[in-house]
Parts: structure tokens; sequence; C-alpha cells
């Protein structure tokens, strides 16, 4: 009786989202500049503390910040201009009450500036920060509980660096022996951390992609299929490494003494290893684990404290897959570079397409429930030759800049990232739902936020061309949703998180009103 309530609430909460996708919650007027939209960005900073935003967005030579209390209502407003042009990587920021301290450095991260954005005096300043990274290679910066965290890794070592920022972006460095991760490959080729790290990286960048994970988050196979992850926890990170097709090894650092642990976890074992692919996923002291070819498919959730198995899944190319919800999907790029999703049931066909890619697995707590999908990306080869890819996981994303073309690091605003972690790939996956227990449910997997923001992006940009180009009426054209303001484009886009609930914020010129304004609106699971 208990789990069919659960499930009709479950429902219930989907229907509801379903009428009431978004509304919207601020309007800011602006007296914006800039008539180069598509050039200029926004983005945000949340105090995990105070939940107050500071929201940046950026005009001609300059950019607007408003200090938005947990309501979303102003508190406080302050014209900050442009940047100088040496500066252009935010690599993340510190928060004390309402003095903002954010961290940028130039692009190959050997020089560093500090900028104070201060509302309680009205005023901001800029100064160099002296930091040295000597024969270092960045792997990942996290901004977390208002403090700043660089990660580094010395070259051709094991040893990786922590410098821990406080407030007042003074730091300490910590040095930590990441020894245990070393092993040798079968022709006794050995890899210290440094060459783990790298893996999948670009020869001679100073920084390494590493993904990183925040669980409140919807994820993408995209940034989970990456064989090393950063997971972000309330008092801990961990780093993941899927590198062996054995054991999942698992380092986990805290957050205020920087203590280092490490353990392995092993992979389920399959009779047929030819073209043999693997990977893992972190979540709530869970690990979800995959190991697959083209003839043979098991996935296994063991908790990592204890090592205990929780779920177990195993099947062969002949067998159906009776836990997924809905079909196979695989998506491809088409002539155009339009991305087109197509279905089958066919297990085989599914194998096939996950091992011959980048396998990955995602999981999402929602309402109760676990969204798990499982599946592998493709990267496609554009017309030209050259691979068609967006800004890969851990770097600094070329597009997204503040004030005079500062780009945007992955951990200044995570939400924003997730929601992008995609590329021009063709990917395989299917979507499954499980219970807290991890029984299958069989029922319709509901929208997510992230879904609902791209329906209602996707609305506006269908309406804009229909608009533009001004089609026959036709009984099959979409009708105008009321749901939906009347908006000439969305430009500045920036999401954001407070409080469980998701904000899309973007500048608009209003189809009736010869004006722009700066529009936030609201989106829940």
């Amino acid at each position: 009786m208990k789990k069919n309530f659960k499930i009709i609430f479950f429902l219930f909460i989907s229907f509801i989202g379903l009428i009431n996708a978004q509304h919207k919650t601020l309007v800011l007027d602006i007296p914006y500049e800039s008539s180069k939209l598509e050039e200029k960005h926004s983005t945000s900073i949340t105090n995990s503390e105070t939940h107050q935003t500071l929201l940046f967005i950026e005009d001609y030579k300059k950019f607007h910040t408003y200090l938005l209390d947990t309501n979303l209502n102003i508190q406080d407003s302050l014209m900050i201009p442009e940047i100088s042009k040496k500066f252009k990587v935010l690599k993340g920021y510190t928060i004390d009450n309402n003095v903002y301290r954010v961290l940028l450095s130039n692009e190959k991260s050997t020089k560093f500036l500090s900028v104070t954005i201060d509302y309680d005096n009205k005023k901001w300043n800029a100064k160099p920060l002296e930091l040295k990274l000597k024969n270092e290679s960045i792997i990942q910066s996290i901004s977390h509980n208002n403090l700043l965290y660089l990660i580094t890794v010395t070259k051709r070592t094991s040893n990786v660096n922590f410098y821990k920022f406080e407030k007042d972006l003074s730091y300490t460095k910590f040095t930590k022996d990441f020894k245990n991760l070393e092993y040798k490959s079968p022709s006794g080729f050995p890899y210290t951390a440094f060459e783990i790290f790298r893996k999948g990286s670009p020869p001679f960048k100073t920084i390494i992609d590493i993904p990183k994970i925040e669980r409140d988050l919807p994820q993408s196979l995209e940034t989970t299929s990456n064989p090393t992850k950063l997971y972000i926890e309330k008092d801990k990170f961990i780093f993941s490494f899927d590198s062996h097709k054995n054991y999942t090894h698992l380092f986990f650092i805290n957050t205020n003494t920087l203590e280092v642990t490490d353990k392995k976890i092993s992979k389920p074992n399959i009779e047929t290893t030819y073209k043999l692919k693997h990977n893992s996923f972190v979540m709530d002291g869970n690990i979800f684990l995959l190991t697959t070819t083209s003839k043979e498919f098991k996935f296994s959730i063991k908790n990592i404290k204890t090592g205990s198995s929780l779920k177990e899944i195993h099947l062969f190319k002949q067998d159906s897959i009776l836990f997924k919800n809905g079909s196979v999907y695989y998506e491809g790029i088409d002539f155009f570079g339009t991305k087109r999703e197509h279905e089958t049931e066919k297990t085989s066909k599914f194998l096939r397409k996950i091992t011959s890619s980048k396998v990955g697995i995602t999981v999402y707590k929602q309402n109760g429930f676990h969204k798990i999908s499982i599946g592998g990306i493709k990267e496609v080869k554009s017309n030209g030759g050259g691979m068609m890819m967006m800004g890969m996981p851990g770097m600094a994303m070329p597009g997204a800049s503040i004030g005079n073309g500062v780009t945007v690091g992955l951990s200044f605003n995570p939400t924003y990232m997730a929601y992008n972690s995609y590329s021009n790939t063709k990917s395989t996956y299917i979507e499954c739902l499980f219970d807290d227990n991890f029984t299958h449910q069989k029922m319709k997997i509901p929208d997510n936020a992230f879904d609902k923001i791209k329906n209602f992006e996707e609305e506006i940009t269908d309406r804009t061309k229909n608009t533009e180009s001004k089609p026959k009426t036709t009984n099959n054209r979409k009708p105008r949703s009321n749901n939906v303001d009347h908006f000439s484009a969305i430009n500045l886009k920036n999401i954001f998180k407070i409080n469980n609930k998701f904000y899309l914020g973007f500048l608009a010129k209003s189809e009736t009103q010869n004006h722009r304004t700066f529009n936030l609106y609201e989106f829940k699971d």
C-alpha cells in the first residue's frame, strides 16, 4: 500500500509539473547598451549559506551586477567596468557575507587576478594574486561552501596538490601522495597519477579535462562517459578512476582537513571479454557499475562502505531488456548537422552500438526515484573532416564570457555547465526508473527541470522562426502556448539552482515593447 501511494504521488507531482512547468519570478529593466547580444553572456554566484544570488550581466565595456535575496528580490546592484584582457578565465569564487571575491587567470594559468565586489561599501577592486604553479597541471577548480579549491597534479609524479582558498582568497597548499593509484600496463609501462589524470586530454595542455559531478544536477552521458570523474559532496570530494577493467578506484578527500583515503570496488565479471567496455557512477554512498561487450552486459549497484551488492542485472544479446522504461534510443547527426533520434527494441543492436562507443551511466534522484541512463556516446566527424565538439568538461568554455571576453570555467556555475554538457555526438542509451530499493518501476519517466527548460527554449525558438518566416496556417502547425511570453529571442542565457528550484535567466526584447529586460523563470523537477 505504501509503495502504491508513493507511485501515485510521483505521478501526481509529474502531472502538476506538466501543468505548471515554469513561471516568471523576476523582470529586471536594464539600461542595456550593447547591440551585439550574441557576443555577450551572463552568469551567477550562489551563496551556499544565505542562498543569495549574485547576477552578472555583460554589457558594452562593463557588466551589471545584481544581488538577489532568497526570494529573488533585488537587494543591491553595482556597475563594474571591463576587466583586464589578460585574465580571461574565471576559476571560481569565495563569499564572505556581502563581499564576493572572484579568482581569474590568463589562459595558461600562469598569472592570477583577484576581483573583490563589496556590497557593504558599494565598491570593487582588482589586484594580482601571487600563485606559482611549479611544474603542475590543473585538474579542476571547485567553489564549495563559499570557499575555493584548486586541484593540480605535479607532472610525471603521483603528487596531487590541493590549494584551499579562504574567504579572503588567502590560501594553503596541501600535497597528497596518490601512489596507490599507480599501476602498470600489460606491456609493463608504469602509469603515475599524472598519466592517469591526463588520459584523453590534449597533449601539452596545462589544464586536464576532468568533469565535475554534483549529485543534485542531471548529468549527460557525454560527461559521465569520461573514465575519470570528480564528485562533489557535502563534506568530501570523490575521484573515481575507471582505467582498469577489473575495478573502480575511488579516492575520498575530506574538504575540511584534506585528508585522503582510497578504496577499490570490483567491477562485474562477464564471460566474454572481446572489446570490453566499462565505467561507473557514484551517488549517495553507492556505486553503479557497468561492464559490457557486444554479446554480454552486466550492471550492478554496490554499497561503497560495505561492498555489498544491492542490485545486479545480467543479460546477453538475445535477451530482452526488461528493466528499461521505453525503447532503446540512438541518436545521430544528419547531413545538415541536426541531431535526430531513432528507436529500436533489439538488445543486440544496443550492445553493438554502445560497445563501439564510450560507455557511461548517469543517475539522478527525482521525487524519491532513481532515473538511470545507460549507454554510449560517439564523436562524429564534421563535413570538413574535423571533430565537431563543444567545450570539454573541466575546461574554460569558449564563448561563455563575462566582461570583455572573460571565459567561464566549469567551477563558476556548475548548473549552467551541466545543462550545456552535450556535444555533437551520436549516442545510444536506455532510460530506467528504480525506487529506493532499486526495484524497477514500470511507468513513464517524467521530465526533469532541465527537460522543461529545454522545451521552454525550443518553444520560443520555434515560435520565433515561425514569426520570421510567416508561414501559412495549417492544421498541423503547433499552436502558441499561453505559458510562454512573447519574446523575440533568448540572449545572455544563464541557469542556476537555489533550494531545489532551477532558474533560467536571459535577456530578451519584448515583441510588444521596444526595450530589454532580464527575465528569470522558475522550474522544478
